[in-house]
């Protein structure tokens, strides 16, 4: 017995417990290699694409230096049978050559309509059937308000003197200082409703 050689452990045949436990070893270093290029190659896959300039608030249109806003609230037309139906009274603005400028539907009975500064008339309809025309000056930057709804309060502290009184012998708004302004034409007007 002493020519016997002992075995090498890989020269024996190994048992099928140490099989089965080399096979599970094997198994889970190749689920890990998997899992490890798996994510190595995700994260190569994806790829960071920087955008340029800070995103912030949609910009605001700045109005042309030359032009200002009318807003006429004109008399609510009752609907004689649909209550949630609301219209207003229409009117025109003529330029002071007395070219029409613009007919307003008025839909929200204070629609706010942006002209070019200079002298203008308006003229609408009154639920009395009688039309009711007003000169009015546009302000490059302000807004000039003609009220001929007859529900308007001017402020308590506005002096008789700096109000235009309608025809009712109510105030419509107030009176304009005069400062000369160019004129315009239709081309120089937008139309869109009140708070927007």
């Amino acid at each position: 017995m002493d020519n016997v050689k002992p075995t090498k452990r890989w020269d024996r045949v190994p048992s099928s417990r140490e099989r089965n436990v080399k096979s599970v070893t094997a198994l889970l270093k190749v689920g890990v290699a998997s899992v490890l290029a798996g994510a190595l190659l995700t994260d190569c896959a994806k790829q960071l694409v920087q955008v340029p300039g800070p995103v912030g608030p949609a910009p605001t249109v700045q109005p042309s230096a030359d032009i200002g806003r009318l807003v006429v609230t004109t008399e609510e037309v009752k609907s004689g049978s649909d209550e949630d139906f609301t219209s207003y009274e229409p009117y025109t603005v003529f330029d002071s050559a007395g070219h029409l400028v613009k007919e307003v539907s008025n839909s929200s009975g204070a629609d706010v309509l942006e002209l070019g500064a200079g002298q203008y008339s308006i003229r609408a309809e009154t639920l009395r059937r009688r039309i009711i025309g007003v000169e009015v000056q546009i302000v490059a930057g302000m807004t000039t308000e003609v009220h001929l709804d007859g529900n308007w309060k001017p402020e308590p502290s506005s002096p008789p003197a700096t109000l235009v009184i309608g025809p009712e012998g109510t105030p419509i708004g107030y009176r304009s200082v005069e400062t000369p302004a160019p004129e315009r034409s239709a081309s120089s007007v937008q139309t869109r409703p009140r708070g927007q």
